[in-house]
Parts: structure tokens; sequence; C-alpha cells
């Protein structure tokens, strides 16, 4: 398995853009209302609000490629680049990691993790966190296998809908 990582830069701001939004309809669409996915869209996954997260020092994205093909991305968050204080100096969160379905169940998401482990493990830290949504079963099992552990809530809205992502740690 040919699986690298590519560091996102400016550059690259239309095909994140791309990936972001087709791996987030992929695999919210279907259990959500298509005006609340649009909004979500429209204000989190816009060219300028991408470019803004991309300029953040504290915040890494990555092309997860296999066999020199996009097959998703992942979005790291350090420091005051976290979406939740509760960690902040002793671990990182991975605010966004998302592989297009047609990739997923082939081991891609493992070594990904792996390769996540990695770049905390060189900055020094020794905890990561992440927020999943309570219906997405298949990331919540993904995760647990993983090692992960949940640890508390918190609430995301999603257009007009006031969602509860489960918040998970692992130690690496």
């Amino acid at each position: 398995m040919d699986l690298n990582f590519e560091r996102i830069r400016n550059d690259k701001l239309d095909i994140l853009r791309d990936i972001s939004v087709k791996t987030f309809i992929e695999t919210f669409a279907s259990q959500n209302k298509e005006e609340n996915i649009k909004q979500y869209l429209d204000a989190k996954m816009s060219l300028a609000n991408l470019k803004k997260e991309l300029n953040n020092m504290n915040s890494y994205f990555y092309f997860i490629i296999v066999n020199n093909k996009i097959i998703g991305y992942t979005k790291l968050n350090f420091g005051s680049a976290q979406t939740e204080e509760i960690f902040i100096d002793k671990a990182f969160e991975v605010e966004r990691i998302y592989l297009l379905s047609k990739h997923s169940r082939k081991g891609y998401g493992r070594k990904a993790f792996e390769n996540i482990f990695q770049i905390g493990r060189k900055k020094g830290y020794k905890k990561i966190w992440l927020g999943v949504w309570e219906y997405n079963k298949n990331a919540i099992e993904f995760y647990k296998h993983m090692g992960f552990k949940m640890f508390s809530k918190h609430s995301f809205l999603l257009g007009d809908d006031n969602q509860t992502d489960l918040l998970l740690k692992i130690d690496i």
C-alpha cells in the first residue's frame, strides 16, 4: 500500500475544496437535511474560509494520497487553533479526517492515523482528541477499534440542527 501524506498549501486550495465538499456530502448528506448541508458547506468549505484555515499557523492540512491519487484529507489543529480548550497544550485535535467512500474499509484510515500519530510525537504531544457525530456509527466504530475512548460531548451546529459530537481521545 503506497500511502502518502502531502502538506496542503494555498496553491492546492481548489483541490482541497473539491475533496472537502465531496467527502462531506458522501458522509453526511443521507442523514441530514439538504439545506443544512448546503449552509454548512457555504460557510465552512468556501474558498475564503478554507484559505483562512490554511493560513492559520497552528492548523495543518494534509492530502491522503494512494498511488498518486488524492483519496482524502485531514486537518490537524495545535494550540489555539483547537476547537475546544480542553487540552490546549497537552494534546492536539484531529478536526477533520475524510476519505472518499470508495476508499473506506481498505486500511487507509489506519495508515493515515499512523502518520498523524507520528506527526504528533515529533511535535512532542502525547495525546490526540477529536469530535465525531453521535450518529456516524462507522467512524465511531473505527475510532474505538483504533483505541480512542470517549471522554465528553459537545454541541455542533449543522445549519439549524443542533447536533451532538462525542469527544474521543487516545494516548500516543
